[in-house]
């Protein structure tokens, strides 16, 4: 060995502690924007049911609602966990807010209509 040799042993060591150390950092950031599209395609869904409750009383039998949340769970929002209560009752707000005639409740309707009815028992 060379005395050049020598210290390029831990500069590759410490390049790639730092590599690992980076790429660790990132993945949380990853998951979370991942999650936050999770949450918001929940809050899409779950909108459509306010929609439907709130601008057509409809009502949803307890059979009605586990088919529904079947049939979310299966578009990719089954990671959720305990914030699913407070994105419904946000969903809820939002269509409260917003009124009948809103973009936002007209928008939730035809996802009701073509995703979410045909689920239904």
């Amino acid at each position: 060995m060379t005395a050049r040799s020598v210290p390029a042993a831990p500069l590759l060591a410490g390049l790639f502690l730092a590599a690992a150390t980076l790429l660790c950092s990132l993945a949380p950031a990853q998951a979370q924007t991942t999650m936050t599209a999770r949450e918001a395609l929940y809050s899409d869904y779950y909108r459509a049911v306010a929609a439907y409750e709130r601008c057509r009383k409809g009502k949803l039998t307890k059979e009605g609602h586990a088919a529904i949340a079947r049939y979310v769970e299966r578009q990719g929002a089954s990671e959720i966990g305990t914030k699913r209560l407070i994105l419904i009752q946000q969903a809820k707000r939002d269509i409260r807010e917003a009124g009948c005639d809103s973009p936002l409740a007209t928008s939730a309707l035809v996802r009701f209509d073509a995703e979410l009815q045909p689920q239904l028992p």
